[in-house]
């Protein structure tokens, strides 16, 4: 038996022609899918980043403004935690008026005064004590935000001496001075340091110093 093909060639070719179109068109689209689901995809992230620094920007801007407030309250911490040490140590001090009412009340009447002070005249210096305010965190970061958590409270520390110079005009009159002022209870420790006879305008008198502890 014979089979006769009744399918031209130009038919047969043109067919498969046809097939190829449709692989080549299916892949093509398949491509460009690809490249805009990539590129809806870049655009996403590119969005979504942009979202995320503009975020960063306003916390970053919050934080600058949580620093400043932070700076300048633990300043005025420091500033009023200084007055208040000032303060104590001011009121720690002892009344100058009626100690030197106690002192002349003590002198024998034939002595004065030449001069009353504090010894050392002033204080050796002040003394530096931490405040007690919480310093910024680290993440502060700035050189002036450190230097401002190294400052600290200042006090003022009182004398503890009291050196009277004057002049007697008899020899015992100096020790006289002394005792009543031990007698007075006022000090821990008065020490006669010298007396000396010195020649005086109108005569000579006995010139003494005296230190007076508490």
């Amino acid at each position: 038996m014979v089979r006769v093909n009744l399918i031209p060639d130009s038919l047969v070719i043109s067919l498969a022609r046809g097939r190829r179109l449709r692989r080549w068109s299916t892949a093509v689209g398949t491509a460009m899918l690809a490249a805009l689901f990539g590129l809806g995809l870049d655009w996403w992230r590119s969005a979504e980043a942009a979202a995320l620094r503009r975020q960063e920007a306003q916390l970053a801007e919050e934080l600058a403004g949580v620093r400043t407030e932070l700076r300048t309250v633990t300043t005025e911490a420091e500033l009023a935690l200084s007055q208040l040490q000032r303060a104590d140590a001011l009121r720690a001090k002892r009344a100058w008026s009626d100690l030197l009412l106690l002192v002349g009340a003590c002198l024998p009447e034939t002595s004065w005064l030449t001069s009353v002070g504090t010894d050392p005249a002033r204080p050796a210096g002040v003394q530096n004590r931490p405040a007690t305010v919480a310093p910024p965190t680290p993440a502060a970061g700035t050189a002036a935000a450190q230097a401002k958590t190294d400052k600290q409270a200042v006090t003022i520390e009182a004398p503890r001496k009291l050196r009277l110079l004057g002049y007697a005009a008899q020899p015992g009159e100096p020790h006289a001075f002394v005792t009543q002022l031990k007698a007075a209870e006022v000090f821990t420790n008065v020490t006669l340091v010298g007396t000396q006879r010195e020649p005086v305008r109108d005569g000579s008198y006995y010139r003494f110093d005296v230190v007076c502890e508490w």
